[in-house]
């Protein structure tokens, strides 16, 4: 039982790390723009946070969320479905937004870091 555990936890963190950062995800977009402002302790903080989530997720799904597939199987067709109709409306919304990378001033990056708004929240929010 432990070994499986340990398995299951290592596989977890692996598959967090991995899919975490898809290549269009909003996650890694949050990773490159704050990446070319310089904040790379921010950066790796949100990378971490996002790997801890998804290795939630991995445990969620291998100890329940499976069991209840043959409920679900029917709708899984309009779920993606409308998961695609999603990604490409915020797609197009991102594609319509112009981003300024210096349209921030240093006294926010000052109070950010005295009221400890670190990457790790944003990962996992």
């Amino acid at each position: 039982m432990l070994e499986s555990i340990i398995t299951l936890s290592v596989v977890g963190f692996i598959a967090g790390v991995v899919f975490s950062m898809p290549v269009a995800g909003p996650v890694s977009i949050i990773i490159v723009s704050k990446a070319f402002e310089g904040k790379l302790r921010f950066c790796s903080r949100t990378a971490i946070g996002a790997a801890i989530v998804e290795f939630i997720y991995v445990f969620i799904v291998v100890y329940g969320i499976a069991a209840l597939y043959a409920y679900y199987r029917p709708a899984i067709p309009y779920l993606l479905l409308t998961g695609g109709l999603f990604v490409i409306f915020v797609g197009l919304r991102i594609m319509k937004r112009k981003i300024d990378f210096h349209s921030e001033e240093f006294g926010n990056v000052i109070t950010d870091k005295i009221e400890n708004r670190g990457g790790m929240r944003t990962g996992i929010v």
